[in-house]
């Protein structure tokens, strides 16, 4: 299984589980002791890799947006972790101008977040973190669409 929400599905786990049904839990933990086994990658790891490339890219100053994917999702929220965590530590001159876009679960969800970030912050933003593929797919369309960027962006 590949949760979604760390919570949520704990309790129907629980009883697959407490009912003989051996639970392997992938990428995305949950909040349960029951699964025989978990595979992830380091999520936290990866967050603070891609700080690190940003931060580079950048020259170690820039303002930055971080989307998220969802409130919940044990993986993505590592990823997020990783990134802030290592961006302020690294980076003290990389601004993040705003981590609290959730970016949704599809790509269009991620699409209108984005837009309204570009339409925030206009000519501000050096860089986007994205967390999964959704959002980046939804950044990807949301700055296809906004470019070439108006005059004076």
């Amino acid at each position: 299984m590949a949760s979604l929400d760390a919570r949520v599905i704990s309790q129907p786990v629980d009883l697959a589980i407490a009912r003989g049904v051996p639970d392997v839990v992938i990428d995305s933990g949950l909040e349960s002791a029951g699964p025989v086994s978990y595979i992830s990658t380091d999520n936290d790891r990866g967050g603070a890799v891609a700080a690190r490339r940003l931060g580079e890219l950048l020259g170690g100053v820039g303002r930055v947006v971080l989307v998220r994917y969802a409130v919940g999702s044990q993986s993505t929220e590592g990823r997020e972790r990783g990134f802030t965590e290592t961006i302020a530590r690294e980076f003290p001159k990389v601004i993040l101008l705003s981590d609290a876009e959730h970016a949704g679960a599809t790509a269009e969800d991620a699409r209108r977040s984005v837009a309204g970030l570009l339409a925030r912050f206009g000519g501000q933003i050096d860089g986007i973190f994205c967390t999964n593929e959704s959002s980046t797919a939804g950044a990807m369309a949301a700055l296809e669409a906004s470019w070439p960027p108006a005059k004076g962006r």
